[in-house]
């Protein structure tokens, strides 16, 4: 893990990101039918507790170390699937706790100098992440079971 980041690091990409919360950016439609206070109170409270994801903010970082820039948004690969990506490569480091926040995930984004754009009508992010990356190369190259093939024997390639 980059020694270099602390808990303080967090707090300061959450103080300077206004609209983040432990879900992504601020997305009200999955709260339709709530009101703009309750709406308000739950984006609030989604701003607490992203302060507390320490070892996801971390988690990620170690991961984004394995990430190279390039110099526009990346489109195939948003904030919800680069931190599945981090869970995928916590899992094969042995990490037992290795789920991470699409929140977590888009603050060390940002605090590890990558570009970051809220994604339209969605609590993601596109990053200026290059595909060809080692931690995203690295993790296209290993096989994971759908939902379907969980359980299953998966066929024998010929």
């Amino acid at each position: 893990m980059p020694s270099n980041v602390t808990d303080q690091d967090l707090h300061d990409v959450v103080d300077k990101t206004p609209a983040l919360g432990v879900n992504g950016f601020r997305y009200d439609a999955f709260h339709r039918g709530k009101t703009s206070e309750e709406k308000l109170s739950i984006f609030e409270g989604e701003r607490r507790e992203i302060r507390l994801l320490h070892r996801e903010f971390k988690l990620c970082c170690n991961w984004l170390t394995g990430c190279e820039k390039r110099k526009t948004l990346n489109v195939d690969w948003g904030s919800s699937s680069m931190k599945n990506a981090v869970e995928r490569w916590a899992m094969r480091q042995g990490i037992q706790d290795n789920y991470v926040s699409n929140g977590a995930f888009i603050a060390a984004a940002i605090h590890m100098g990558f570009e970051c754009v809220p994604a339209f009508d969605s609590p993601n992010a596109l990053f200026n992440v290059s595909s060809r990356s080692p931690a995203i190369l690295d993790d296209q190259n290993h096989e994971y079971p759908t939902k379907s093939m969980r359980g299953k024997t998966r066929p024998s390639k010929r």
